[in-house]
């Protein structure tokens, strides 16, 4: 990015600070924009070098920054420290798992014996409703047989009466249709006198 003056439109002797954002297959030259003046901080110590001084190292910004040396002996001991807390940390999530997958456990075995304890009640149930609809069969048989027996009784009384009303008529019938014997009378005697 570089630092321009654009001028307006409007006023060509006013120039306002821009920067000029490069395309993207430019390549881009990187430069600090160092202040004019130190920035003064509440230590009293300056936060930004002046111009003149130049680039330099955070340790030259800023005096207070001391190199640390760390010897092999101690790096390799916080690491192990360090290791051992992880250590112990993985211990203790692989505990806490074995207790969580021991309780999933139980909870899944009281889930299925309770869901075999439902299994088997709906068995009773059906087991139940199953005998009630094998005592409604027979109760429909029965009446089935009961419809056939007055239907056979009615037939039967039918019959019955049928043949004693043939044979109350029977009698009137035979006189009606037996041939009259015409009576003749004989003839008086007749007197003679």
């Amino acid at each position: 990015m570089e630092r321009a003056s654009v001028a307006r439109s409007s006023s060509p002797a006013i120039t306002v600070d821009a920067l000029v954002m490069p395309a993207y297959h430019e390549k881009v030259n990187m430069r600090s924009i160092v202040p004019p003046e130190p920035i003064k901080s509440s230590l009293g110590t300056t936060r930004t070098k002046p111009p003149s001084a130049g680039q330099g190292s955070v340790e030259n910004a800023n005096p207070r920054v001391k190199s640390v040396e760390i010897t092999r002996e101690e790096l390799d001991a916080k690491l192990a420290q360090n290791k051992a807390e992880v250590d112990v940390i993985a211990s203790e999530m692989r505990r806490e798992m074995a207790e969580f997958r021991a309780f999933q456990a139980r909870q899944f075995s009281t889930m299925n014996t309770s869901i075999s304890e439902i299994k088997s009640q709906i068995s009773d149930v059906n087991g139940k409703f199953s005998g009630l609809n094998g005592k409604i069969d027979g109760l429909n048989a029965q009446i089935d047989g009961l419809k056939t027996t007055s239907t056979t009784l009615q037939w039967m009384v039918g019959a019955i009466l049928a043949l004693l009303a043939v044979i109350l008529v029977l009698p009137q019938v035979q006189a009606y249709l037996k041939p009259v014997e015409i009576i003749q009378q004989a003839p008086a005697p007749q007197n003679n006198k």
